[in-house]
């Protein structure tokens, strides 16, 4: 039972203790996704084997097919659930890292949640002094919740698919809701043109 969690607390240390951490993370998970795709294809593969051999003469072929799947269910879903988790990371490693693509697609995400922001605040919509405080510890808030969504999945048990998928999917909610919430520099924006000729106006 801790073998598994033995060998994933030694990957987390080579990566905590790599030069290039990012870069190390990407290629861990990208390694990490191809074992586990390649740990179910084999399942599946080993499936029809199994049927091949046994049928008929131990068992009929639906019979066959029912022991194989309930042999190896758990290890099928958490094979899939770890190589979607691993893909993921690999994603997340790259979109983080320092290359023209990942720097481009941060940019024009920021830019998104920028415009966002402008608009609000001309609207009369602002986060104020909330708004400076989540940019000041966004890291921090978004470190809290990868681990939430680690204990999440690893406190349901076997790890599936669905835990995983719903474990990420609310970690990018979070990390859209940061990004929406924020306010890099505290100030407020620039007026927009209508209100600038309205001050003009009454001057």
């Amino acid at each position: 039972y801790w073998l598994p969690w033995l060998v994933l607390g030694l990957l987390a240390a080579g990566i905590l203790l790599a030069r290039r951490r990012l870069r190390t993370l990407a290629l861990t998970s990208t390694a990490f996704t191809v074992v586990f795709a390649l740990l179910a294809v084999a399942i599946t593969i080993g499936r029809g084997v199994f049927a091949g051999e046994v049928s008929p003469t131990v068992m009929p072929m639906e019979t066959a097919h029912i022991f194989f799947d309930q042999l190896t269910a758990l290890l099928l879903s958490t094979s899939i659930a770890l190589s979607v988790l691993g893909a993921v990371c690999a994603v997340g490693a790259w979109f983080s890292g320092t290359s023209r693509s990942a720097t481009s697609l941060r940019g024009f995400t920021e830019s998104g949640f920028t415009a966002v922001r402008t608009t609000a605040e001309h609207s009369g919509i602002s986060t104020g002094a909330f708004g400076v405080f989540v940019h000041r510890w966004r890291q921090a808030i978004l470190a809290a919740g990868a681990v939430l969504a680690a204990v999440f999945i690893i406190a349901t048990g076997p790890v599936t698919v669905g835990a995983v998928v719903g474990a990420l999917a609310s970690l990018v909610v979070l990390a859209i809701v940061v990004g929406l919430v924020q306010r890099p520099d505290g100030a407020t924006v620039a007026q927009s043109p209508s209100a600038l000729s309205r001050s003009s106006t009454r001057t």
